[in-house]
């Protein structure tokens, strides 16, 4: 425990001065590479942690309150007067045929305001008789006939028997019990959204910002070659910009937590750059050769 302790300590006193001390960058080189690599892979984890967690917090609670409306809505579309038995691949409805279950017309409106491609007026048809015609005639998403589900979807129409639906009987009281229960998995939400945000983090921490920080190093060496730096070659300016992009990473974590949209690739690259130009500086103004190094006696 008090390994991990002073582990965890050791981290946030490189991170700290990583933002609030260019000059430190010095002792940052006197280092092993390895120390860089160390710190940018705590750094990515610890990132894409509170990243995750910040999200999480945002969007969870109103997803919980969508998947319990979508629920609601749901359970309106099954009539109540409606029961539907199976039994050895038979069906029967205790109702006239045939019968139509329509979408509810505030649904239907609401969908189709915007749709390219119309919803159909009305969600399935009981009707022994029916064919793949009727569904166009009654302008239905689905039919089930003596044998066959017949279901349109935008690869065309399908046709699946229903011999092998087992025995059973719903009706109103049946379904509304089975929507509940797939509306209570909202419980795990949480874990779900948290865990995705968490891969996407860390994802993106460990492709497109190593990328970004790989070319960002190019410019860093150049500006490094410019401002006549001594022995600061590109795997040193690598170095220094993984080390700079620690005051990117905390301002994107905050922009996202302020609900503030930037630009990820863009924001992170440029903002990364100008604090390594800074570090370049703030070394350049110290006369300080990257490593220091002893002058040969004349």
């Amino acid at each position: 425990m008090k390994r991990l302790i002073s582990k965890i300590r050791a981290f946030f006193y490189v991170y700290s001065r990583s933002i609030v001390s260019p000059s430190y960058y010095k002792d940052i080189l006197d280092t092993r590479p390895n120390f860089t690599v160390k710190y940018y892979a705590s750094l990515a984890i610890a990132a894409s942690l509170f990243a995750a967690i910040i999200l999480t917090v945002q969007i969870v609670p109103q997803l919980k309150i969508e998947v319990k409306n979508a629920a609601e809505a749901v359970k309106t579309m099954y009539p109540g007067n409606l029961e539907l038995t199976m039994d050895q691949g038979k069906w029967a409805v205790n109702q006239p045929e045939p019968y139509i279950v329509a979408f509810p017309q505030s649904f239907y409106t609401e969908i189709n305001k915007n749709a390219e491609v119309k919803l159909p007026k009305n969600i399935i048809v009981f009707d022994h008789a029916g064919t793949i015609d009727d569904l166009a005639k009654y302008d239905t998403f689905a039919l089930i006939n003596d044998k066959n589900m017949i279901a349109k979807d935008d690869k065309g129409i399908k046709s699946n028997p229903i011999q092998n639906i087992p025995n059973g009987k719903l009706d109103k009281p049946t379904f509304d019990r089975v929507i509940d229960q797939f509306a209570e998995l909202k419980r795990y939400l949480p874990v779900i959204v948290g865990g995705a945000a968490l891969v996407f983090f860390l994802m993106l921490n460990v492709t497109i910002r190593v990328l970004a920080i790989a070319f960002g190093a190019l410019f860093v060496w150049l500006a490094a070659v410019l401002m006549k730096i001594d022995d600061l070659g590109y795997k040193k300016a690598i170095r220094i910009n993984v080390h700079a992009a620690t005051l990117a990473i905390t301002a994107d974590l905050l922009a996202q937590m302020f609900r503030y949209q930037v630009d990820v690739f863009g924001f992170f690259s440029v903002l990364t750059l100008v604090y390594s130009i800074v570090v370049l500086i703030t070394l350049k103004r110290a006369q300080i050769s990257l490593p220091a190094q002893t002058q040969p006696q004349q």
